[in-house]
């Protein structure tokens, strides 16, 4: 399909999904996330790629395109077109040189291209950004994504924070994109330290996010061994267990 234009309109907020709940998980190992199957809370799931790799197909799987690719992607126009894909997420951290590392000019033309043609059949996503500071990272740096993707569909808006054991800049950061007027998914989200102040600051901060009805999804990092799976893998941490049935 060829890409469209369409015109920007800034929209009203859409209610969050009809969800078990909003929770989700960045995994690698589809072996990891189906340890959260039987969790009502927890009920999609993405891996920075196109297949599932194992995960059951009970969760809700957004395909990610990853970064900007140097030609078509046949791949990409696949995953985007299995059955049941409702939402596809753009590309990671384009904010960060270490990751996919687009400028928001890049970004725009790569959305237009790769993600614009499948408006009319699935939810697009914004690239996830950093909580770096502006104006080149993080908020600045998706402000200047929206000027330069005026006429692109974006109907959420991605975005990741790691910092200390800090709620409430957490909240802070999150409600800055609230301008937006768009669902937050905030696909990468962790706070430092012992997994007893992470599981403290989960505690703070999950009751929060599930009471936001700006925020559609979110999804702890992550689903690993030693992280919210146990060191051996066949089992949740006790930040897993946190997570996964916490509700205040």
């Amino acid at each position: 399909m060829a890409p469209k234009t369409v015109p920007f309109v800034l929209l009203s907020l859409a209610p969050a999904l009809a969800l078990a709940g909003k929770r989700g998980l960045s995994y690698s190992n589809g072996t990891l996330a189906n340890l959260f199957s039987e969790y009502s809370q927890v009920s999609w799931v993405y891996n920075w790629g196109f297949d599932r790799n194992g995960a059951i197909n009970t969760f809700d799987f957004p395909p990610m395109l990853w970064g900007l690719p140097s030609s078509d992607n046949p791949e990409w126009t696949a995953a985007v077109q299995v059955e049941g894909t409702k939402e596809i997420l753009g590309f990671n951290e384009p904010d960060l040189g270490s990751q996919s590392n687009i400028s928001p000019a890049d970004a725009a033309a790569g959305y237009l291209k790769f993600m614009e043609p499948f408006a009319h059949d699935v939810r697009i996503g914004t690239p996830a950004v950093t909580n770096g500071p502006p104006p080149g990272m993080g908020i600045g740096w998706m402000d200047q994504f929206f000027q330069n993707c005026s006429s692109c569909t974006l109907d959420f808006v991605a975005i990741h924070w790691y910092s200390n054991n800090d709620p409430e800049g957490f909240k802070s950061h999150v409600q800055q994109f609230y301008k937006y007027n768009r669902p937050i998914w905030i696909t990468e989200f962790a706070a430092s330290g012992t997994e007893e102040e992470q599981i403290s600051f989960l505690q703070a901060v999950l009751p929060w996010l599930d009471s936001q009805p700006n925020v559609e999804r979110y999804a702890y990092f992550g689903d690993f061994p030693g992280f919210l799976a146990n060191q051996n893998g066949d089992g949740l941490s006790k930040l897993g267990q946190v997570y996964a049935t916490y509700s205040g």
